[in-house]
């Protein structure tokens, strides 16, 4: 078993298309196989590194597409055992490439397995404890940053839910990342409604009364995404029931000048456009 580990790392350390010939081989026996040694716990450290030689934006789907494979890969990313640190980060990363290569389709309309997978594995696992929450926002804000996936992740309920929750957290990587994946959300236009709810926005609104020199960054992008979701009809009307939230805006817009990449004068103009509706 060894020697064959041995020979299937030098080849998937081969071109893209050695990798895709590998990864389709026999409908995706090889990730099979290396999952089925994993979870076995043999040669756990060479099985979790060939697997993330063979993740690129051509292999991401056909491997996303094996049920259980990003539960493997969250367990084993969030593990902080003696010892464990180099399978851990091997694991990080294959997460890292497969959640910023798997797409939906253009309007983001039709949600393939692999993504329902890669949805489904993260909302079972973020809660588990701190360093799976921990693991899930960094797979979810690199999701979210393709455009397309945003409807998808929009659509997902329990998504949405563990996002709510993990923006919710006291880590400020954790809250940053689980922010910034709503935040990309929000950005297109279809999304902003549907977390015109308060589920949303009550973490939300959390988020904006934040303080502190290391709360800064995750401030402004909870109002960014409150100023997105604003960009709709449902939204604004939501938004301005929140007596919380419209007066965080207001303190912002009322603030004195920094460097905030014109968040203010996206925040004045949203207040005009909302105030009327008060």
């Amino acid at each position: 078993q060894t020697r064959a580990l041995g020979t299937v790392k030098n080849l998937s350390s081969a071109r893209v298309e050695g990798k895709v010939l590998l990864v389709s081989f026999k409908d995706g026996a090889l990730i099979e196989a290396l999952r089925t040694i994993f979870c076995h716990g043999l040669e756990e450290l060479r099985a979790i590194k060939i697997l993330r030689s063979l993740c690129c934006p051509e292999t991401a789907e056909k491997i996303g597409n094996r049920e259980g494979i990003f539960a493997l890969l969250i367990k084993e990313g969030s593990r902080e055992e003696p010892g464990k640190n180099e399978s851990s980060t091997v694991a990080r990363k294959a997460l890292q490439m497969l959640a910023g290569s798997i797409r939906s389709e253009p309007q983001g309309t039709t949600i393939p397995p692999c993504q329902r997978y890669l949805l489904c594995d993260v909302s079972e696992q973020a809660l588990c404890n701190m360093s799976t929450m921990s693991t899930c926002a960094m797979v979810l804000a690199q999701h979210a940053s393709l455009g397309e996936n945003c409807f998808a992740i929009a659509t997902h309920k329990e998504t949405l839910n563990t996002l709510a929750d993990m923006s919710d957290s006291y880590v400020v990587s954790i809250k940053r990342n689980a922010l910034c994946a709503l935040r990309d959300v929000t950005r297109d236009s279809r999304c902003a409604p549907l977390l015109a709810r308060d589920r949303i926005l009550s973490p939300l609104s959390r988020a904006c009364e934040l303080s502190g020199a290391s709360y800064i960054e995750c401030r402004r992008i909870a109002l960014a995404i409150v100023v997105n979701i604003s960009t709709s009809n449902v939204g604004g009307k939501e938004i301005v029931k929140k007596e919380r939230l419209m007066a965080s805006l207001a303190r912002y817009a009322a603030a004195p000048d920094e460097e905030d990449n014109g968040l203010k004068q996206n925040i004045i103009r949203t207040m005009m456009l909302l105030l009327p509706a008060v």
